[in-house]
């Protein structure tokens, strides 16, 4: 049984606590319901309590302990003893002159003269709501904000400093006629952090404040001269409204490495005092905001008619946003509106489709913990409401975590995130058959990225939909797919005077003084949250007869209020902060230590406003009104207390969900990861990993992969702690590829090669050295990507594992096209097939297939190349992979292109380009669209995609890529007049191929620089080019690009009326043709053969 005033533990049945001696809770005699310490009546049956029980014990243990003005603010507050965090200022004052009265008075007159000086100081201090902690012989320390929270603590310290000298004066004869002597004092006052609690052991406790501001107020003390009061400039600041302060210039202090700025207070500055409160409505007005609620509702008009609309409301924290929200839900709902809402929190940037599941969950009726035929009944049920095809009930129940179904392949959920988008897009939007959905997503500011990706994906759909989408978000927030959406761009600025005015009086409940009213709006500067919490601390405070200088920082006033809850009530509460912005009833039940139950806190806590109840499918969630309630809440603990409070509340999770731990990983995560337990830490964010990465979400799984890895590092040193880094560093890197961050990837890996050496694991080494190679080869490393793979391929030997053996001769297959070698490059690719084949690596086996096609159509074979891009189809297509699937439609459109067959061509390069499941994917299928333009004539077409596809593979570093497209660029713009820009790009791509060794782009790049070099009027420059195009296209064997260069180098001759080397041109061309597929230019080959006939002479 845990004390709830001391939080020690005692034996089961004990009636009054061992450590501090306060009672515990106890049973009706009557009926044997619990009671509570304090209880005078049963709640139960209405007993009285036995009079025991209500006898004032923790007064009486507290003055054994503090000095009586101090127990009693303690025992008033039930204000916590083992340590908070709390920002207070600490004064800090003592007699200047106390050694010579001490050595004139005698001890006995000094003894006196300490006690009057102390019984003035005293009374000042606590007129402001001070506490004098500790008396310090000659001197005192008092802290203003601690115990209990105030706000405007700073102004309040350095009043009662002003009134401690004022008091010392005015009491000046008085003094000398009983004793002779007079007072001269120094005061240092400084503000900030601290840990306020009880230090001691049994024999004495002494409540007191630790911290650098404590230090530092005591030597602001120990620098002031006789009479003087000093303040940091952090007191300065916030007191220069009640203060007169002269700058004193930057202190040299004793322990303090820099100067401190200081002022002197030389006196106050009036004020004009406020008036009683009284109780305020539960609900404020809703003003100033008859714009944005018509901008909304113009929305809402528009999605009746079949028009739907995107409402982006943005706002600072606490300007408004979720009552924008209530209000368009109560004013602008009906029977004709469905209304579904999503919730993103801060700690659920790694959990995907969390604001998805919310309204997934509440559209379908469906609740976590749900049996699975349930589940998928209401799927289904939902899916027909909307006249959705009822086939992606697995794909929904999947994402709901109840009916996983068997493994997939590797990488291939992608396909089903695609499934699973066009599901949701179908589900969500087809509710409004009947009626308007709208479909709210709160707090997008801590999105989870494949959230933002879905909403992304839903913009296209919303305006061919009677549906409105409304996020919220805080400045700052950048998202590209708001861009492109018909929004209505809602920003929440500041309330006006007037709008503030109207908050004040509604929340106070009666007319206040406007001196009052207009402080609290200044002070508040137009948030409506500050605005309601400052007023509330106004009127409660006067409630208790207690005048108050206005908080100058929300946090102050949240603070001040959660001290002024009961001992059990703030407890609840900061251990609900610790749990989220959404506590489960549950858990905070299970979590709780108090026998009676939650019932009472949790009404004292809906009473004060700062928590409320909210029911979610099954669950009862206790939510904070504003997300500061919960982060000042939370702030209050020590690092001890909040760690054991994530630990037991991570064990309360497992303990609940220990079926369905998928459900809660993102929770265990983060709670494990507050705890500082790095073991469980680690797994569950690897388990969050892999579900963020079976649903493509790479950006989040590298995040948790990431996090996964930091804790890792706290584990001790072993070779399981060194092998597990290998393995999730794999799996980031995996992500990581995806995402294009290949840079990234060579700093993540490099150092591990040591790593893999020590631990002598063949397949960890293989695995490595595949993915290094696959890095080094896409950024052009070819030398260093062959060595890589050579030692994939030794490592797989020694293990035996032929799918390693496989993805490294992928690996050289991809090298050979890349670096000229195409021959090659299908060799390896059939060898990679015939390893990966009898395998499940059937991903690694679609790319064999592909990379095989690709090194075809360099050489020319391009009927091969279509041959075995089909058996690379027909696998992306049975295990549902959209990257492979991407990279076979616009690899065959490019072949499609070579023949001339545009229409195939372009559908196939388009439909590529809406597979690309990523930015890598996106930018090349753009690229070869692009590219298929260009070949096909439509140059204006062709600009924008090539400058996008270059653009962005600029940025990931992919030079051999960007230069061939650089070099595409170049003929699109040569084409459209601009030979200056098509030089520059031309030059810029052969540059950058020649970097890194892609002698096929190379060579395009020349015949590209002859083109420009032709229309400039410069023959012996075109020459010169073509000669090197041809000769570099000759190394490789790229025949069917030397054919079509020999076709030009002809074209060019007869028009500048060289027909001999016309003549030699056109039987090159013919030659290297031979067996091609080059029906395509069987016209310009006619018109040669014509052009370069002798005279008189019929065309061969």
């Amino acid at each position: 049984m845990t004390c709830p005033t001391c939080r020690a533990d005692n034996r089961h049945g004990a009636a009054f606590c061992r450590a501090c001696g306060e009672p515990l809770a106890g049973a009706c005699a009557a009926c044997g319901g619990a009671l509570a310490p304090g209880d005078r009546f049963c709640d139960a049956c209405g007993a009285a309590a036995p009079a025991a029980r209500r006898r004032p014990r923790r007064l009486e243990r507290l003055r054994r302990h503090f000095p009586a003005h101090l127990a009693r603010t303690l025992a008033d507050t039930a204000a916590p003893l083992e340590g908070e965090r709390k920002q207070v200022t600490v004064l800090f004052c003592n007699i200047a002159n106390s050694m010579a009265l001490a050595e004139r008075l005698g001890a006995e007159q000094m003894h006196a003269l300490l006690n009057d000086f102390f019984a003035l100081a005293l009374a000042e201090v606590r007129a402001y709501e001070g506490a004098i902690n500790q008396f310090l012989g000659d001197g005192f320390m008092a802290l203003f904000g601690a115990p209990v929270a105030q706000e405007g603590h700073e102004r309040l310290a350095v009043l009662a400093a002003l009134a401690i000298d004022r008091a010392t004066a005015q009491r000046e004869a008085d003094l000398l006629r009983r004793h002779g002597a007079g007072l001269r004092l120094r005061m240092g006052l400084h503000t900030g952090p601290v840990v306020v609690g009880r230090v001691g052991d049994s024999a004495r406790v002494d409540y007191t404040a630790v911290g650098d501001t404590t230090n530092l107020a005591s030597r602001l003390q120990q620098a002031a001269e006789p009479g003087a009061i000093l303040v940091s400039e952090a007191v300065a600041v916030r007191a220069a409204e009640v203060a007169a302060l002269q700058r004193v210039g930057p202190l040299r202090l004793k322990g303090r490495s820099e100067p401190v700025a200081a002022f002197r207070v030389t006196g106050r500055r009036p004020r004009s005092p406020g008036a009683p409160g009284r109780p305020r409505p539960a609900r404020s007005p809703f003003v100033g905001r008859e714009r944005e609620l018509a901008a909304v509702a113009e929305a809402f008009a528009a999605a009746r008619g079949g028009s739907g609309r995107v409402v982006a409301v943005s706002g600072e924290a606490g300007a408004g946003k979720s009552r924008l929200v209530t209000e368009i839900r109560d004013r602008l709902g009906g029977p004709d509106v469905l209304v579904l809402e999503g919730h993103c929190v801060s700690h659920g940037t790694l959990a995907p489709y969390l604001p998805v599941l919310d309204m997934l969950r509440e559209l379908t009726g469906t609740a976590e913990g749900d049996p699975p035929d349930v589940v998928e009944e209401r799927v289904r049920e939902a899916l027909v409401r909307a006249g959705a095809d009822a086939a992606a009930v697995p794909d929904l129940t999947a994402l709901l975590g109840v009916a996983d179904g068997p493994p997939r392949e590797p990488l291939a959920a992608d396909a089903a995130r695609g499934r699973t988008f066009e599901a949701l897009r179908r589900l969500l939007l087809g509710a409004g058959r009947h009626e308007v959905v709208a479909l709210v997503v709160e707090n997008v500011h801590w999105i989870d990225r494949i959230s933002e990706e879905f909403l992304a994906s839903l913009v296209d759909a919303i305006p061919a939909a009677r549906a409105v989408l409304i996020v919220t978000y805080r400045p700052g927030y950048r998202a590209r797919w708001l861009q492109k959406a018909p929004a209505s761009r809602v920003a929440l600025a500041p309330l006006g005077d007037d709008g503030g005015a109207a908050v004040v009086r509604a929340v106070a409940g009666e007319t206040l003084p406007d001196g009052t009213v207009e402080a609290i709006v200044r002070r508040a500067e137009g948030n409506p949250f500050f605005l309601e919490e400052l007023t509330r601390a106004i009127t409660e405070h006067r409630d208790l007869g207690i005048h108050l200088e206005l908080p100058d920082t929300v946090h102050e006033v949240l603070t001040a209020r959660i001290d002024r809850l009961s001992g059990e009530a703030k407890r609840l509460l900061q251990t609900a902060a610790v749990l989220g912005r959404a506590a489960p009833l549950r858990v905070l039940g299970e979590l709780g230590d108090d026998r009676h139950g939650l019932d009472r806190p949790l009404r004292e806590l809906r009473r004060a406003e700062l928590l409320y109840e909210r029911a979610d499918g099954d669950e009862i969630l206790c939510v904070f009104k504003h997300a500061l309630v919960q982060e000042a809440a939370r702030a209050s603990l020590l690092a001890a207390r909040r760690q054991g409070l994530h630990a037991a509340a991570a064990g309360v999770l497992e303990r609940l969900y220990a079926a369905r731990l998928d459900a809660v990983d993102d929770r265990l995560a983060y709670h494990w990861s507050m705890a500082g337990d790095s073991d469980r830490a680690v797994r569950h964010l690897s388990r969050l990993a892999d579900r963020a990465a079976r649903w493509y979400a790479h950006a989040d799984a590298v995040a948790a992969l990431g996090q996964a890895l930091a804790h890792l590092d706290r584990t001790p040193e072993s070779a399981d702690r060194e092998r597990r880094r290998l393995r999730l560093s794999l799996r980031q890197a995996q992500s990581l590829h995806f995402l294009g961050s290949f840079d990234e990837i060579l700093a993540l890996l490099l150092p591990l090669r040591a790593t893999a050496e020590r631990l002598g694991d063949p397949a960890l080494t293989g695995e490595l050295h595949v993915r290094l190679g696959r890095t080094y080869d896409v950024l052009g490393d070819h030398a260093r990507a062959v060595e890589s793979a050579r030692i994939a391929i030794d490592a797989a030997r020694r293990c035996g594992d032929d799918a390693i053996a496989g993805k490294a001769y992928f690996v050289l297959a991809y090298v050979g096209y890349w670096s000229g070698h195409p021959r090659e490059g299908v060799e390896h690719g059939r060898r990679a097939i015939a390893l990966l084949e009898p395998g499940g690596e059937r991903w690694w086996l679609g790319q064999a297939h592909w990379v095989v096609a690709l090194n075809l159509i360099i050489l020319g074979d391009l009927h091969g190349a279509l041959a075995a891009g089909a058996r690379a189809q027909a696998i992306a297509e049975a295990i549902g992979d959209r990257r492979l699937l991407s990279s076979v439609a616009w690899s065959t459109g490019a072949i499609h292109a070579l023949t001339g067959e545009w229409e195939t061509a372009v559908a196939r390069c388009r439909r590529a380009l809406e597979l690309a499941p990523d930015p890598l994917s996106r930018a090349v299928a753009e690229g070869v669209l692009g590219a298929v333009h260009v070949e096909r004539g439509d140059h204006a077409v062709a600009l924008p995609l090539l400058e996008s596809a270059v653009r962005q593979l600029e940025h990931f570093r992919l030079r051999q890529t960007a230069g061939w497209f650089l070099t595409l660029l170049a003929e699109a713009r040569l084409f459209s007049g601009d030979v200056e820009g098509a030089r520059g790009a031309a030059t810029a791509g052969l540059e950058m191929t020649l970097a890194v060794a892609h002698r096929h782009g190379a060579a395009w790049a020349h015949r590209t620089l002859a083109r420009i070099a032709d229309a400039a009027g410069k023959p012996a420059d075109a020459d010169a080019h073509y000669r090197a195009a041809c000769e570099t296209f000759a190394s490789i064997d790229a025949r069917f690009e030397q054919a079509r260069t020999h076709l030009e180098i002809g074209e060019a001759a007869a028009i500048a009326g060289r027909l001999d080397a016309g003549r030699a041109a056109l039987d090159e061309t013919r030659r290297l043709a031979a067996g091609l597929a080059f029906g395509r230019y069987a016209d310009r080959l006619a018109r040669l053969a014509a052009a370069v006939a002798p005279e008189g002479a019929d065309a061969p």
